[in-house]
């Protein structure tokens, strides 16, 4: 936790980019976050939604709920905050960000600096410098919409946090920077977690064994719990199809009803029997039917295929035909349409060679 002196509203207005209330070595103990605002503190809906702060003169609002936010992690981790938005180019928009923080209750003695600037928007670098110029600290965390892990992947690794401009500081992203900040108590409370997790597993599987000297409705509730997972623990072993008993007897009537379908002529439904029935005797007449195919060509399977082949040939030169008289008579007309093209061009006065651009 921090021990660091109080600092003023006037000291943080004329605060300069890559600079620090207090000289290096005084956060050896303290965790540090990098705040960005835009994308951060507010979203594109902010301006259009009820939970707005808006300073008067400064373009950018401010979202309540994210302060907020802010403001919980804030008293969780115990951090300080190193400015490495663009609001702290204008001692204009660092006044908006302590209006802000008043309306919510974060203090002003949060802020103890101000990354530099670096052109190109290279925000990581930024934060490194500050890091290297003011460091060591305790722990620390970087939250922007900006992908810092892109810009140095090896430093920014388990520090950076990303937000987006739809969204905001979100409950998620909040709770990654608290797992920058304080990685023991993350990994204490996935311990806790998972102990929770393993000891209501015992008792699923493990129910209480009631005695008589229970209390009556102690033991009623408690013999519930035993028959509900001694019928889960059958239910188990079950195969699939009597597993659930309940679908499978609602499933049932699919099987006994009989089946139809609907006589296109007649305008009426046709039982299974029925459809059998139909359905034999259009095989019947399909067999009949290649019998007869059989018989004209002679009973002879080389015969069926030569006659297949042969009319398979007729089709194909007839199409042939087909085709060779419509390029023809394309061509013509398209050799018509030329010398009509030609003629009008030596009527007006043209020149021949101005026509290449004839579509056949």
């Amino acid at each position: 936790m921090s021990t660091l002196p109080s600092n003023t509203v006037g000291e943080l207005e004329t605060m300069e980019p890559g600079s620090s209330l207090y000289p290096k070595g005084a956060y050896r103990n303290s965790k540090i976050l990098f705040l960005d605002v835009d994308g951060v503190l507010n979203k594109l809906a902010t301006c259009s939604s009820g939970a707005a702060i808006v300073t008067p003169g400064w373009p950018g609002p401010l979202s309540k709920p994210m302060l907020q936010r802010l403001k919980r992690l804030l008293d969780q981790t115990g951090a300080l905050i190193v400015l490495s938005t663009m609001w702290r180019m204008r001692s204009l928009g660092i006044s908006a960000l302590l209006n802000g923080f008043k309306i919510v209750g974060i203090p002003t003695s949060k802020i103890v600096g101000a990354t530099p600037f670096i052109p190109g928007g290279v925000r990581a670098p930024e934060i490194l410098q500050w890091l290297n110029s003011y460091g060591p600290c305790a722990a620390w965390a970087a939250v922007d919409d900006i992908d810092l892990r892109g810009q140095a992947p090896r430093e920014m690794n388990g520090h950076a946090v990303l937000t987006f401009v739809t969204s905001g500081l979100t409950t998620e992203a909040a709770a990654s920077i608290v797992g920058c900040l304080e990685p023991a108590a993350v990994e204490t409370s996935k311990a806790v977690l998972a102990a929770k997790q393993h000891s209501s597993g015992r008792l699923r599987c493990c129910p209480l064994q009631v005695t008589t000297h229970s209390a009556p409705q102690e033991a009623v509730g408690t013999q519930q719990d035993s028959d509900f997972s001694s019928e889960e623990s059958r239910r188990r072993h079950l195969p699939r199809s009597q597993e659930h008993p309940k679908k499978q007897a609602s499933t049932n009537w699919m099987l006994e009803k009989p089946m139809t379908a609907l006589d296109p002529a007649a305008g009426s439904f046709l039982s299974k029997d029925e459809m059998d029935a139909r359905v034999s005797r259009a095989r019947e007449v399909m067999r009949s039917l290649a019998a007869l195919k059989v018989a004209d060509a002679g009973t002879n399977a080389v015969d069926i295929r030569e006659k297949i082949n042969q009319e398979a040939c007729a089709s194909a030169r007839e199409s042939y035909a087909r085709v060779r008289q419509m390029s023809y008579a394309k061509a013509r007309n398209s050799y018509a349409r030329a010398r009509q093209s030609y003629a009008m061009l030596r009527q007006t006065g043209g020149r021949p060679g101005e026509l290449f651009t004839v579509q056949l």
